[in-house]
């Protein structure tokens, strides 16, 4: 079973969401922002990973998310 992910810019877990950006901060650990298939597709976002076969699904995307992760 494929690891769950959380896709930054539709706000849901998904099984094929890949690493596509890190925010340096401060002093502290980078944050990493993962998106799902659909997502990479719509937003154009380019995975920093290799291809681990994660691109099955659409992972649950809706269309109305922008450009930028969502902040919570």
């Amino acid at each position: 079973m494929a690891e769950l992910r959380w896709c930054s810019w539709h706000q849901q877990h998904a099984d094929d969401a890949v690493l596509v950006a890190v925010a340096e901060v401060g002093s502290g650990p980078g944050i990493m922002r993962y998106a799902c298939r659909r997502c990479r597709v719509v937003f154009a976002l380019v995975p920093l990973e290799p291809d681990d076969g994660r691109d099955r699904g659409d992972g649950g995307c809706d269309d109305s998310a922008t450009n930028e992760p969502r902040h919570s």
